[in-house]
């Protein structure tokens, strides 16, 4: 696989109705994972951060600041996408 250098005009395109959910800088974050989990064959951080040139890496803490707002690893409350 070719390395990631940009995040794909298609995740910009989808990831816009959730932007108003994160911080700048985890929204940058949101879409790096996004792109990782679309394009990347192995859907493991280490795999998505190799896909990636270093200037665009994932911030490990970032991806667990992501899981926590997912719901996932005891936080108490549950995140929910919203629906349209």
């Amino acid at each position: 696989m070719l390395p990631l250098v940009e995040i794909p005009p298609f995740v910009n395109k989808y990831a816009e109705g959730y932007q108003d959910l994160f911080s700048p800088e985890q929204f940058e974050h949101f879409k790096r994972y996004l792109t990782g989990l679309f394009v990347s064959e192995n859907k493991t951080i280490q795999a998505i951060n190799g896909a990636f040139v270093n200037s665009v890496r994932l911030n490990f803490c970032m991806v667990a600041e992501l899981s926590d707002a997912t719901g996932r690893y005891g936080r108490s409350t549950p995140f929910h996408w919203p629906t349209r």
